[in-house]
């Protein structure tokens, strides 16, 4: 049991540490504003958070970064990734 404990502990420890250095990453090349809202996103939407990150990190190791990303582009990219789901359409009918 002490085994299995120790196993599930270093297992929370290395995620917690790839977040961090995901944190690092992204505060590196968000602007404060952008930094915010990818971490609200994360929040409300992990499988988002997920794509961005992945996205932003593509991004920055094929240079087609420019500079930091702000809360607007960062708008673009998540409407980018976000699939556009149908809205249900109310119809009223006539007596």
């Amino acid at each position: 049991m002490n085994e299995e404990y120790q196993k599930k502990l270093a297992e929370a420890q290395a995620l917690r540490e790839a977040e961090l250095k995901r944190r690092a990453f992204l505060k590196r090349v968000l602007e404060p504003g952008a930094f915010e809202r990818i971490m609200r996103i994360r929040m409300s939407s992990p499988e988002l958070y997920s794509k961005l990150f992945q996205l932003l990190y593509y991004l920055y190791q094929s240079n087609q970064l420019s500079g930091k990303v702000g809360e607007e582009k960062l708008k673009a990219l998540a409407a980018k990734l976000v699939e556009k789901k149908r809205e249900p359409v109310i119809k009223r009918l006539a007596k």
